[in-house]
């Protein structure tokens, strides 16, 4: 097999791996009671220190600038984060995670957790996990280099 081949059939694999393992860990949030996507930005403004610029929180959550809006006002009508607007810009703002935004995350957390393990995480090894970590931060880097450039 072409190199080509084996490159192209490794991404197939790859995005319909993500997109399996996706639709599972929504549907153990599910389960649970939960949303990921409401985890998952949660996640995302805690790891940016619990406040995050707009256009950061879409980034790290794959969205546009509508998807991010309705996440966000989700967010807001749950309790869980408000919006601060900026000094600087009157445009822009950011996402700040609430109390109770800590307290359902701190719920969700252990479901989630517990998903990625038992549907990934027992898949590989942890040298496997390393090495996928690194292949994939390249290519992050790369295409936030090209977007940046671009």
């Amino acid at each position: 097999m072409e190199t080509r081949e084996k490159l192209i059939g490794s991404f197939v694999s790859t995005a319909a791996g993500h997109a399996r393992l996706s639709g599972q860990l929504a549907a153990d949030m599910e389960a649970a009671g939960f949303e990921a996507d409401v985890y998952e930005a949660l996640a995302a403004i805690l790891e940016s220190g619990a406040r995050v610029g707009y256009c950061d929180l879409a980034s790290r959550l794959v969205l546009t600038a509508s998807g991010l809006t309705r996440r966000i006002d989700r967010l807001v009508r749950l309790g869980y984060a408000k919006r601060e607007t900026s000094e600087k810009d009157r445009r822009s703002g950011f996402a700040v995670i609430t109390d109770e935004g800590r307290a359902a995350y701190e719920r969700m957390r252990p479901v989630y957790e517990e998903s990625v393990m038992r549907h990934f995480g027992s898949k590989i090894t942890e040298g496997e996990a390393r090495q996928l970590e690194a292949i994939m931060n390249r290519i992050i880097k790369g295409l936030d280099k090209l977007h940046t450039e671009g």
